[in-house]
C-alpha cells in the first residue's frame, strides 16, 4: 500500500512460492516463511529472493540434518538479526492437481490428527547455522521476539496457549506456558509497552482441546468421514497480553459481522492493522475511538 494508503496496493514481489509470515530487518530486507521453499529473503532495492535455509544444520542438538516442512511465521532480532521461526508441522503442503496451487489449510486440518510436532528454530545470518530450539507444539504458528529480546513467543494453534522460550537469565534454553486462551490463535505480534498482541481464528478452550489430546480419540477422529465444506467461522477476536502473558485487552466481533476469522494484528500508530482468513482487503481497528474503521 504506498504512501500507506489502504485504498490501493501494488505488487511489491512475486517470490514464485507460498509466503506466510515475514517481517523487516534493520537493512530493509524482507525475510519470509515459504512454505514451498522455507526461510527466504528478498533483498532491500533490488528485490532479488534469496534462499537462506530449508534445512536443520547438523550442529542442531536436535533434528540434526532434517528439513523444514511448513515454514509458517517469524520475528526477527533488531539487535542480532537472528531470525526466530515455526515449523509448523512435519506435514508438507502438497499442491492441487487442478490449479497447482499449495493448499496450507488442507495441511493444518491434517496436522490436528496427526499430533504436536511443530517446531520453534533460530537461524543465525552471521554464521548460517539453524537450529531447533524447541520441539513438540501443536501446530507451531505465530511467533513474536519481547521487547527486551530475553525471551521468544510462540503460538501453538491446536493447544490454544502461547509458549514462551527464554533466550537469557536463569531459565535460557527452556520453555513454558505463557499464556491460555480462550480460542486458537494464529499470529502473535510485538506491541506498545512491550505488549503483545494475538489473533484468534476460531474460538475454542484449552478445556475442550483436552479430548482430543490423546493420540487415539485423535487417530480415531482422523477415521470418520470429513465434512466436504468446512463450516465457516463466524468470530473475529483480537487479545493483548502483558509482557507477562496476562491478559488486558479483549476485542470480539462474535457474530463476524465486521470482520471473521482473524489470522494476523500488527499494532501501528494507535491502530490495528488485521489479517483475516475470510473476507478482501485489511482490517482496520483505532484503538482511540474503539472501532473498526476498516
Amino acid at each position: 500500500a504506498p504512501g500507506g494508503d489502504l485504498s490501493r496496493h501494488e505488487e511489491y514481489v512475486n517470490v514464485g512460492g507460498a509466503p506466510l509470515g515475514g517481517g523487516v530487518d534493520v537493512s530493509g530486507n524482507l525475510i519470509l516463511c515459504d512454505v514451498a521453499k522455507g526461510l527466504i529473503m528478498v533483498e532491500a532495492g533490488t528485490r532479488k529472493v534469496l534462499f537462506l535455509t530449508d534445512r536443520v544444520s547438523e550442529s542442531s542438538p536436535m533434528d540434526a540434518g532434517q528439513g523444514i516442512f511448513f515454514c509458517d511465521d517469524l520475528s526477527i532480532s533488531p539487535s542480532s538479526g537472528i531470525v526466530y521461526f515455526s515449523d509448523a508441522t512435519q506435514l508438507s503442503a502438497q499442491r492441487s492437481q487442478a490449479s497447482g496451487k499449495l493448499n496450507p489449510m488442507e495441511v493444518s486440518t491434517e496436522s490436528f490428527y496427526q499430533g504436536p510436532t511443530g517446531r520453534l528454530i533460530s537461524y543465525d545470518p552471521s554464521t548460517k547455522l539453524t537450529t531447533v530450539l524447541a520441539k513438540d507444539l501443536y501446530f507451531a504458528n505465530g511467533v513474536a521476539l519481547s521487547e527486551i529480546e530475553d525471551f521468544v513467543v510462540v503460538a501453538a494453534t491446536y493447544s490454544a496457549r502461547l509458549f514462551q522460550y527464554w533466550l537469557k537469565g536463569p531459565k535460557a534454553g527452556s520453555m513454558e506456558v505463557f499464556s491460555e486462551l480462550p480460542g486458537l490463535p494464529d499470529g502473535v505480534s510485538l506491541g506498545s509497552g512491550g505488549t503483545f498482541w494475538v489473533a484468534l481464528f476460531a474460538p475454542m478452550s484449552p478445556d475442550a482441546l483436552k479430548t482430543v489430546r490423546p493420540s487415539f480419540v485423535r487417530w480415531i477422529a482422523s477415521l470418520l468421514p470429513k465434512p466436504k465444506k468446512e463450516m465457516p467461522i463466524q468470530a473475529g477476536m483480537v487479545v493483548q497480553l502483558s509482557s507477562t502473558g496476562k491478559v488486558l485487552r479483549f476485542l470480539e466481533d462474535p457474530l463476524g459481522v465486521k470482520i471473521a476469522s482473524v489470522t494476523a494484528v500488527t499494532e501501528y500508530d494507535g491502530k490495528l492493522y488485521l489479517g483475516r482468513l475470510q473476507g478482501d482487503g485489511i482490517g482496520v481497528y483505532d484503538l482511540r475511538d474503539n472501532q473498526l474503521t476498516r
